[in-house]
């Protein structure tokens, strides 16, 4: 991102979002507790080892690469990292497996990402807030098949229609993983509020995840107005105002349904 913009504070404030999008979805197996045998003990198992486990992983990948190029500013002027190690260690047949392994994560993401965004539209179609046939599920499968069935061919066709236009892919990775973490960030920043709230009525509010949650909170607000001040070049600076949009939107939808 400092390439496309020329701008350190730019580039800080774009990497900001994208930082917190390359780490969201952590929480994606909650999505799924009505189908666990045992969720209240499996879903907090389930996302507190993808909190560490991630973690782990990205503190190690991220120091590796840095040692093998030397500097951070070099590993970031490279467009495939992993294949310039793998060349530099002269074990550059490496690069083919890196980057079938890389595919597959990605694959394994996007599986990910629908199953709980699947599960989301179910929840929605039951709550007739989506129609009806949202909130149906598989006969034999008991998987939320209508709802896949319709996220599916969106996903596929909106990468595709936009390299078909010309964007690059570190372009399209860029735009869609800003919007779309500003809807992880609403609904982070949400539960972090809610939680202490909802810890009381059940009396188990303890001053721990009330800080938690003030911590949580300013780290969320800070993320956000750092894609604001300054104003980044566009199209990012129209992104903040077209998830609005969404927002909007959505809230007329539920308002109408709801009188």
């Amino acid at each position: 991102q400092f390439r496309a913009t020329g701008s350190r504070t730019t580039g800080i404030a774009l990497g900001t979002v994208l930082a917190v999008g390359a780490f969201v979805g952590f929480e994606s197996s909650s999505s799924l507790g009505i189908e666990a045998r045992s969720p209240h003990k499996a879903i907090p198992r389930a996302v507190l080892f993808t909190v560490l486990a991630a973690g782990v992983l990205y503190i190690v990948a991220a120091y590796g690469e840095v040692l093998g190029f030397g500097s951070a500013a070099s590993l970031a002027s490279s467009s495939a990292p992993l294949n310039e190690l793998a060349a530099t260690a002269r074990v550059g047949w490496l690069a083919y497996y890196l980057d079938l392994s890389v595919a597959i994560s990605a694959a394994a993401c996007v599986s990910a990402s629908l199953n709980a965004a699947a599960r989301s539209v179910y929840s929605l179609g039951r709550e007739d807030i989506l129609p009806a046939s949202f909130g149906r599920s598989h006969s034999k499968f008991k998987t939320p098949h209508v709802a896949i069935y319709a996220l599916a061919p969106v996903v596929g066709a909106v990468p595709f229609v936009m390299v078909a236009y010309g964007t690059s892919p570190l372009a399209i990775f860029g735009y869609l993983g800003t919007i779309a973490t500003f809807g992880y960030l609403l609904a982070y920043v949400l539960v972090s509020i809610a939680a202490p709230f909802f810890l009381a009525r059940r009396k188990a509010l303890t001053p721990l995840p009330v800080i938690v949650s003030v911590l949580a909170t300013a780290a969320i607000g800070y993320v956000v107005y750092k894609n604001l001040v300054p104003v980044p070049p566009g199209p990012y600076n129209t992104f903040p105002y077209i998830f609005l949009a969404w927002i909007v939107i959505g809230l007329a939808w539920y308002l109408a349904l709801k009188v």
